[in-house]
């Protein structure tokens, strides 16, 4: 049997996926911190809900909605979840697809509190992102 928290990180993807953003943003804490590394919009440390849904903004029209993630394995205790996910993308003749490990920790409350995003190619990551920015989509 699955642990519950394992079964939450699949459904925040599958929210994601469905482009079911109030579902996406209530599974985290309002003040949940999310850290990013490279050298995009998206990167740093963000903070709130808003962060969130600036991160996920950003990914979705650098990608012009072709940005797809699957969970492919899940790990969960009580406090703490490691999901290690594919995303793929493409923009014009542009492909992207990393693995991404993600490490969530959970409040008192059953939210994420705070989210690490770690994708395994960071250049190709920087590289579609960032140069998002320069072109129409």
């Amino acid at each position: 049997m699955e642990h519950p928290n394992a079964t939450r990180m699949r459904q925040t993807v599958g929210a994601f996926m469905a482009g079911d953003i109030p579902l996406l943003l209530d599974g985290f804490a309002e003040n949940v911190l999310w850290y990013s590394p490279g050298d995009t919009p998206a990167s740093g440390r963000l903070r709130g809900r808003e962060g969130v849904l600036r991160f996920f903004t950003m990914m979705d029209e650098a990608s012009g909605g072709t940005l797809r993630m699957e969970a492919d394995d899940v790990l969960a205790g009580d406090r703490y979840v490691t999901t290690f996910l594919t995303v793929t993308a493409r923009r014009h003749s542009e492909r992207m697809s990393v693995v991404v490990a993600q490490l969530a920790e959970v409040d008192e409350n059953g939210r994420w509190s705070r989210w690490w995003f770690l994708p395994d190619k960071l250049d190709e990551w920087n590289g579609f992102f960032a140069g998002a920015n320069s072109e129409s989509h």
